[in-house]
């Protein structure tokens, strides 16, 4: 029986050779290169130049900046986004344990290149100034704004030296890295650092940080700064292009301040010189104009024969002007702003202020006179909508 099964199996040994040798003299492809095989993707082509990267680093145990390169350079040929991120790995790591002096400086020089064109920046550490580290420009910029929060910090200091460092340190710092710590110093309770962050914020050329100036140059309790805060609104934004929106809506905000943000706002907004700024200067006498009547009605009867206007006001758009006579209008002078901190404006004295501000703007004559505004607004607001429908 065990005879017969090893007979069996030499003769299948046979015919399957001999079957083997028909197919190979009819020169068919082997298996190995038949139309299903799989083709090498990226992937294998990635580990298998890593295997050789990793098996020689392995036998010489040193670290080998020239095929980590070649690969890193693999990678970003590739044109993928997962191999862009395993170029930039290996660039960190050449960076990371090359050191100086080394043989390879010609591949750290060609690393860093790359790094720049991938948009890293080299910081310098903050352990030790002697060593970079490569960082992504958001990574920089954070790294950048805690140098200066900290440095704007040591500004509050009672040590003049300290300050003095401080001030030097800021000083090779470039602005773009100062901007939201200095905006953010504008509301701290120490003087000296509202007032350089001011002088910084005036130096970054930003239009985008004109309404922080305002409210600054509106509200803060010293002078020097507010000065300081609308002088650099004067020279970021000349034309009024933001300031008047921003002016127009702290000078119509009610306030219990005695009238002195509605008073300074007014001054702005007829030092911007644009002609939007006669819609907010209209619109803050009415709002005036609506004080006294209210306090007038607790004091006096209504008074009589009030006649009403409606000028159109575009954008601003707000309720129909009421014009009192001048018996009624007389009353004004004996009304006091509600009281507040400081020294407080009269509503006359505030109403004086949008008269003079109207004339800066349009050339205009008529004081504090809310009627003859009233009118010559809507007048001109007649003759501009006829030429502009011509």
């Amino acid at each position: 029986m065990r005879k017969k099964l090893w007979l069996m199996m030499i003769l299948l040994g046979v015919v399957l050779n001999a079957t083997f040798n028909l197919w190979a003299e009819s020169g068919a492809e082997s298996p190995d290169r038949s139309v299903g095989a799989k083709e090498p993707t990226l992937w294998d082509e990635y580990y298998a130049k890593k295997s050789v990267l990793e098996q020689g680093e392995k036998e010489t145990r040193t670290f080998n900046a020239t095929d980590r390169l070649t690969l890193a350079r693999w990678c970003l040929q590739a044109n993928h986004q997962t191999f862009t991120a395993y170029a930039i790995k290996e660039l960190l790591k050449i960076t990371e344990k090359y050191k100086p002096s080394s043989p390879d400086d010609a591949v750290l020089q060609q690393t860093e290149s790359l790094l720049k064109q991938l948009g890293y920046v080299k910081s310098p550490s903050s352990v030790d100034k002697h060593n970079s580290q490569w960082l992504t420009p958001e990574k920089f910029f954070e790294v950048k704004e805690k140098e200066v929060k900290k440095l704007l910090e040591q500004l509050k200091s009672k040590k003049e030296e300290t300050q003095t460092a401080a001030r030097n340190e800021l000083k090779i710092i470039e602005s773009v890295y100062k901007i939201r710590a200095c905006v953010k110093a504008l509301d701290d309770s120490n003087v000296i650092l509202r007032e350089y962050a001011v002088n910084e914020l005036k130096k970054s050329g930003k239009k985008n940080i004109v309404p922080y100036l305002i409210k600054t140059g509106l509200a803060d309790k010293e002078e020097k700064i507010r000065t300081g805060a609308i002088s650099a609104i004067k020279m970021l934004d000349p034309k009024g292009e933001i300031s008047t929106e921003w002016y127009g809506y702290y000078m119509q905000s009610d306030r219990s301040d005695g009238g002195q943000i509605r008073v300074r706002a007014a001054r702005g907004l007829a030092e911007t010189g644009n002609p939007s700024a006669v819609d907010y200067l209209i619109q803050t006498m009415y709002q005036v104009h609506l004080t006294i009547r209210a306090s007038a009605t607790r004091l006096n009867p209504p008074a009589p024969n009030l006649r009403t206007l409606s000028p159109n006001l575009g954008s601003v758009g707000r309720p129909a002007f009421e014009v009192p006579d001048m018996d009624y209008w007389s009353i004004k002078t004996s009304i006091v702003a509600p009281a507040g901190i400081g020294d407080g404006y009269t509503l006359d004295d505030q109403l004086n202020v949008l008269g003079r501000s109207l004339n800066q703007v349009t050339n205009q004559n008529f004081g504090s006179d809310y009627g003859q505004w009233v009118n010559w607004y809507n007048t001109n607001k007649q003759i501009n909508n006829k030429a502009e429908t011509k």
